[in-house]
């Protein structure tokens, strides 16, 4: 990365007083808060750990969290945090160790986490759909010696970790009601001190280790350092995504992930209320926003599709008119999805783009959206983009690449695998695979993943081109397409599609709807209706799945 001059940093101080303005963060603070910063600094312990103990003493009534309609102050929750932590000290854990966390949506998985931080311990967060195979391989992979869990997860662990000589029973937190040798969070938290928790994190390696989605086989434990994130960038993101202080956040998404846990956390620096949903539910969402006032939201598309979807009558029903923010991101989300939640809320949608490994990359704006829904926006400060092609080289304007991020917030790389670490680097560069274009004003576009891509006759097909058509129908609700094994081409297209409750279409009109708007090679061959499409928890489809049947027992998959 180029060192900044006098100049640029004139500019970013100026920016940073103008958006402490804006969003009227300085309300938040207070001398209340200066011997809280004095305490971490004299400890080594000046992070975002601390965010909570200083919203405690300047803003201690504000409510942090609302979780089954339980209001959760900053003062209670900065207590609940330390009591946390004090009572894993008391369990035998120490910093430096690692621990995997399979709770379920809760101010408990919330209470752990900045726990965690404080011990200078790092953060395995586990997806809670699965199986106790895969849970185990995580468990060995990432060194993890305790697990934090719910209470309907014990015979999911109990399993996962037989065997495994790192984690016993008695290092098994339970939130809820715990069974045989596992400890109760309740017990934990009884043992436990609301005084605060100090250790000096320069003395420890912690760390946040999230396993991808595993789409294509074997998930791998992108480890990123917990170190502190200027305060000039956290500032920068909040304003790109129309953030203000005191907000109230809408989070029905999956905690274990890094979206939701990013604008939590952006909604927590501002001194705003998070809303934590167990499970998703599009009408029940609009009765907590008429409720609650909630300001922002970041879903996943599917999240959205169903909102959208709802009835008329429905959406007309309870008063949205609080929602000023409405972010997509984790998934890729298509134009006709966008331009119809526009459509129906208005100017309020962002599209975030990023990665587990790669962090926030680009952001588009409502005004963005509107004028041209395809792009994912622009990209945010401190970073570079290289869009390269197969040789290497930086391909030129509107011209297909592979998307690599240049930044200090990247991960520090695969957990115990370098081979796939580096095979992800270019240049001190990193890339998740996708694969994008840039026009002449710096608008990005996802294209689709280089991995999905098809190869029919010898040309570069990218499926998301002809998903984005499939659901301009207006019978489609959710399509998919992948290649399959083709005698004459090579790989055939094939669409899954599901159709909207109620609507009917043959796969002849999907088919014929699609040759009139692309050309001919981008035309599916064939279509398979499904009820629904696989997906995992963040709600990417598993495409995986969708080609196995096709390809199985073939010694070579092209």
């Amino acid at each position: 990365m180029a060192e900044e001059g006098l100049g640029a940093r004139f500019a970013r101080l100026s920016n940073t007083i103008r958006i402490l303005r804006e969003t009227k963060l300085l309300g938040n603070l207070g001398l209340a808060g200066i011997p809280v910063i004095r305490r971490a600094r004299k400890a080594g312990a000046l992070g975002p750990q601390i965010l909570f103990a200083l919203h405690a003493a300047n803003i201690p009534n504000q409510t942090a969290i609302i979780f089954r309609d339980r209001k959760i102050s900053y003062k209670e929750l900065n207590d609940r945090i330390n009591r946390t932590a004090s009572g894993l000290l008391k369990l035998g854990l120490k910093p430096g160790d690692k621990v995997a966390l399979m709770v379920t949506n809760c101010n408990e998985y919330i209470e752990t986490s900045i726990a965690l931080q404080k011990l200078g311990m790092s953060m395995v967060p586990l997806s809670t759909q699965l199986k106790a195979k895969e849970a185990n391989y995580i468990l060995s992979n990432s060194d993890a010696t305790a697990v934090v869990l719910s209470d309907s997860k014990q015979d999911v662990i109990r399993e996962a970790i037989a065997g495994n000589g790192k984690i016993s029973e008695s290092r098994c937190v339970v939130v809820g009601k715990a069974s045989g040798k596992m400890t109760a969070y309740d017990e934990v938290q009884r043992s436990g001190s609301a005084e605060e928790v100090l250790v000096n994190l320069k003395e420890v390696k912690t760390s946040l280790i999230m396993y991808t989605s595993g789409t294509t086989g074997k998930p791998k434990g992108a480890e990123r350092k917990m170190s502190s994130v200027g305060g000039d960038v956290i500032l920068s993101y909040i304003d790109l995504n129309g953030l203000k202080a005191r907000d109230v956040h809408y989070c029905p998404c999956p905690l274990y992930h890094a979206a939701p846990t990013a604008y939590n956390t952006l909604t927590w620096v501002l001194g705003g209320t998070v809303i934590i949903v167990e499970k998703f539910d599009a009408e029940q969402m609009l009765k907590d926003v008429e409720r609650y006032r909630v300001t922002t939201t970041q879903m996943v598309p599917t999240q959205f599709n169903r909102l959208v979807n709802l009835p008329a009558e429905t959406l007309h029903e309870y008063d949205h008119s609080s929602l000023r923010v409405m972010i997509t991101a984790a998934a890729y989300c298509s134009p006709a999805l966008k331009k119809k939640i526009l459509d129906t809320f208005g100017p309020v949608l962002f599209e975030m783009y990023g990665a587990t490994e790669l962090g926030m990359v680009t952001v588009a704006r409502p005004e963005d959206l509107k004028k041209n829904p395809s792009t994912i926006g622009k990209k945010v400060p401190a970073i570079e983009i290289r869009l390269l092609d197969d040789n290497g080289k930086e391909v030129g304007v509107d011209q297909p690449g592979e998307l690599f991020v240049g930044s200090k917030f990247l991960i520090d790389g695969y957990y115990k695998d370098e081979a796939a670490t580096q095979s992800s680097k270019k240049g001190g560069f990193f890339s998740v695979g996708d694969v994008a274009k840039v026009d002449a004003e710096g608008y990005y576009y996802i294209l689709d993943r280089k991995k999905d891509m098809v190869i029919s006759g010898g040309v570069n097909i990218y499926p998301a081109e002809i998903e984005e058509e499939l659901l301009q129908h207006p019978a489609v609700f959710d399509a998919a397409v992948v290649g399959v094994p083709d005698e004459e081409w090579g790989e055939a297209l094939k669409a899954f599609v599901v159709l909207k409750p109620g609507q009917k279409a043959s796969e002849a009109e999907l088919i014929g709807f699609c040759a009139e708007r692309l050309a001919k090679l981008k035309k599916p061959k064939s279509i398979e209706f499904m009820d629904e499409l696989p997906r995992n928890p963040q709600g990417k489809v598993l495409k995986r799945e969708l080609r196995e049947k096709y390809w199985a027992g073939r010694e070579t998959r092209v």
